[in-house]
């Protein structure tokens, strides 16, 4: 990240695209590297994102899987599992929301598709 932040228009575009994986859509937001730092009211806004995102992922590793599927169920559990792990060792450690915002993001676009 270069010790850039996101503005607040693109953790928008982040959380859209989240929330596109977290839905089970094709999750095809783009956005560009970060240009200018985020103010603090930005700043705040990716700490309420970030808290939605954990929520989602909270509920979703909650949902039992099904008999069909269920290898490719568990194996998606686990690397949701890893993403609020993540979430938590980084907001325990006081790590940037928006940098961890842009991360998660990443890493929930690097998922395979659900079927």
């Amino acid at each position: 990240m270069m010790g850039r932040k996101p503005s607040a228009r693109q953790a928008w575009q982040v959380a859209l695209g989240l929330a596109a994986v977290a839905l089970g859509l094709w999750a095809g937001v783009a956005f560009a590297e970060v240009a200018e730092p985020a103010s603090s009211m930005e700043a705040a806004h990716c700490g309420d994102l970030i808290a939605i995102v954990r929520d989602s992922l909270d509920r979703e590793v909650a949902v039992s899987c099904g008999r069909s599927g269920a290898s490719s169920c568990s194996e998606r559990k686990r690397a949701l599992l890893a993403i609020t792990t993540y979430i938590q060792q980084r907001t325990a450690a006081g790590g940037d929301d928006c940098e961890t915002l842009l991360e998660v993001n990443r890493r929930l676009r690097a998922l395979p598709a659900r079927h």
